[in-house]
């Protein structure tokens, strides 16, 4: 604790690669933040631009801002080195291109005030806020059975539902940026993030640490605003620009959630089939996902889908899967194609609605 302000020490994490465009609002808005203890960690992640200059002015001026300079890594590699750096009591994440609300800190500082993790609400560039259930968990044997497995992925009951004509329920939001963690529990099990994976390593992290948090409690507050770029990581992994840097995302994330999983299974005692099973329906739908994504490329994208699809894994996950005429056929056909393993049936289906402009939204 700070013992002038006897306020808990902040560090607030931020990533900054080439964005010497939207870098200075992001730092601006937490400037804003009149909270007394702060600590900022502006992680220049070997940028060819301006970036660094800008971050470097900023540190001259405000003796709560630190620069940190690595060379090119991607974002979890940035993160990693801000936590290393990190001296507060809790730490939270900030994109570098994003921006937070004015309480922002103190806001979080008071919630999370006998909590491990906090998870707050956000809003959109379109200004529309994007809340979760509120949630309360005082317990890990709570955190482990009931909020990790709707964080990790989508579970197989859930997908099977969703088969029958039900709704898929949406996993808790698991971007990194829309939380706040005790920072004795990352170091106590060096929690960091997985630097190979491109997109969802920071849900993957959220997940890691959730293991091992005893308590957790979810706020309506929208203390984030969040704006996609479309030169972005993100928006290039999701508009699949580079084929094989998609698939192997997809690869890396199952790989991680076995991963996870297994650590889960045994801090739970639950079963293998248990493990699995929380991820079944995010292994079918990345299926899904892929055949959508790579017909674009017409047949020439039908060999990266085939090799996700046929991975042992998945093919053990799409076992459990169990289609519904009752969900209608866009539903049924591709889940049943996927499961008896036709897979080049499945794959012309998802090239000819793109030829036909029918939506195959997954």
């Amino acid at each position: 604790m700070n013992k002038l302000t006897e306020k808990p020490l902040l560090s607030v994490i931020i990533p900054c690669y080439n964005v010497s465009q939207y870098v200075r609002r992001t730092i601006d808005s937490l400037i804003a933040n009149d909270y007394p203890a702060k600590q900022l960690i502006l992680v220049d992640d070997g940028s060819t631009d301006d970036t660094l200059a800008i971050l470097h002015e900023y540190a001259a001026k405000y003796r709560f801002i630190e620069v940190v300079t690595k060379p090119n890594g991607g974002v979890s590699s940035a993160r990693n080195a801000g936590l290393d750096h990190a001296r507060g009591e809790y730490v939270t994440f900030v994109d570098s291109d994003d921006m937070v609300a004015p309480e922002y800190m103190s806001v979080v500082a008071d919630a999370i005030d006998g909590y491990d993790v906090i998870h707050f609400a956000y809003n959109d560039a379109q200004g529309m806020s994007h809340y979760s259930m509120s949630m309360r968990y005082d317990a890990r044997d709570e955190v482990l059975d009931q909020l990790f497995p709707s964080v990790i992925g989508y579970g197989q009951a859930n997908v099977n539902n969703w088969l029958r004509g039900g709704e898929l329920k949406g996993t808790i939001n698991g971007h990194v940026w829309a939380y706040a963690f005790r920072k004795s529990v990352i170091d106590a099990y060096h929690l960091r993030f997985a630097s190979h994976i491109i997109a969802g390593e920071d849900q993957m992290f959220v997940c890691s640490f959730l293991l091992h948090a005893n308590s957790f409690l979810s706020i309506p507050n929208p203390l984030y605003k969040y704006i996609i770029r479309d030169d972005g990581a993100f928006m290039s992994n999701i508009k699949a620009t580079d084929i094989g840097n998609t698939l192997q995302t997809k690869i890396d994330l199952l790989e991680e959630r076995q991963r996870i999983s297994s650590v889960w299974r045994d801090v739970t005692g639950h079963s293998r089939d248990d493990a699995r099973a929380l991820y079944v329906g995010s292994a079918m739908l990345s299926c899904f996902q892929l055949a959508l994504l790579f017909s674009s490329r017409g047949f020439n994208g039908y060999l990266p889908f085939i090799t996700y699809a046929r991975l042992p894994e998945v093919r053990r996950c799409v076992g459990n899967i169990i289609p519904d005429k009752k969900s209608g056929l866009r539903k049924w056909l591709p889940a049943m194609l996927l499961k008896k393993r036709l897979y080049f049936l499945l794959y012309a289906i998802f090239v000819f609605a793109r030829v036909l402009h029918i939506k195959m939204n997954y």
